[in-house]
């Protein structure tokens, strides 16, 4: 329905959130393709822990608890590209 809208009477929807975030269009996508990446990468790993329960028994579960770390830190690069437990822990 925004797209009904002027310009001037309606915010954009494409930019009115990743701006809310302090980030360009371009580079809020960057960030949700990259957690979107890392999501889908934890669902084959749950997915075959489901059929053999000996592999992957924490994979999806750290990967979740990393990425709620970046967003808790509003760790933008690690949502980007790897969102790692040791950094959710503050291990090196």
């Amino acid at each position: 329905m925004a797209f009904l809208y002027s310009v001037g009477m309606a915010a954009n929807p494409f930019t009115e959130h990743p701006h809310a975030a302090g980030e360009s269009y371009r580079e809020h996508m960057s960030v949700a393709m990259g957690v979107s990446r890392q999501l889908a990468g934890a669902a084959v790993a749950a997915l075959v822990h489901a059929v053999l329960p000996s592999r992957h028994t924490t994979t999806a579960s750290d990967k979740i608890r990393a990425l709620a770390g970046c967003i808790e830190r509003h760790d933008r690069e690690g949502l980007r590209t790897k969102a790692t437990l040791e950094v959710v822990d503050g291990a090196a």
